[in-house]
């Protein structure tokens, strides 16, 4: 029984070199081939799933078909905000506000020298509750609509409502979080809201989009 005076180098694990000589006849001892193992499985790289990974799609699929055909992503942005019971809070009792809106996205060209991922549902169609308390139903509001503009790189949005095509207040900035990835959703201020898409099928058919210039435009097939 020998060993041999060379040392064989091992890949650094863990920042850490080891050195082990070869055992019997030449042949590599068990612990060797763990270390070589070991190291093999942490050189693999693992992609995780992107955050907001289908926000992001939605935004690579949109830019794949700004002609035709096109491919469309429609937006569905819910907020609702509550309301303390008297009881509770010692305010008048009021109904809780829930707003639903949906239209179609852009994608906005935000310029700089690193161009960000930006999704735009631009004066998006509002159905909210009524003053019905016992039924809850929903009903068009012709006069609301919203701007829902989404930065899933950096996890951020912002929405603005409107009547009568005149912004109410300030928009309202929001850090969100994910379900899954295939939503959003942030809260603030008592209130939540949700943003979904809808990746659509190609189409050479002509849909509604809405711009920046508050007008609606028609993509001709």
């Amino acid at each position: 029984m020998f060993f041999t005076n060379k040392n064989i180098s091992l890949p650094p694990i863990h920042g850490v070199y080891k050195k082990q000589k070869t055992g019997f006849m030449g042949l590599i001892p068990p612990m060797l081939c763990l270390t070589l193992l070991v190291s093999i499985l942490f050189t693999l790289k693992i992609e995780p799933m992107p955050f907001l990974s289908e926000f992001i799609a939605a935004y690579n699929w949109i830019k794949s078909g700004e002609t035709v055909p096109y491919h469309p992503v429609r937006m569905f942005f819910t907020r609702h905000t509550g309301s303390m019971p008297e009881l509770y809070s010692g305010k008048p009792a009021y109904k809780d506000f829930i707003i639903y809106a949906t239209g179609y996205v852009e994608r906005i060209e935000d310029g700089g020298n690193i161009p960000k991922k930006h999704l735009r549902g631009y004066n998006l169609k509002v159905s909210k509750n009524t003053n019905n308390f016992i039924a809850g139903r929903m009903a068009d509001d012709p006069t609301m609509t919203f701007d829902v503009d989404i930065y899933p790189e950096e996890g951020k949005m912002s929405y603005q409502m409107k009547v009568n095509n005149t912004a109410l207040g300030g928009a309202v900035a929001l850090n969100v979080t994910t379900i899954d990835n295939v939503l959003l959703t942030g809260a603030k201020d008592g209130e939540v809201v949700v943003v979904g898409l809808e990746i659509l099928p190609e189409t050479n058919q002509p849909f509604a989009i809405a711009d920046s210039s508050s007008v609606e435009k028609t993509v001709n097939a």
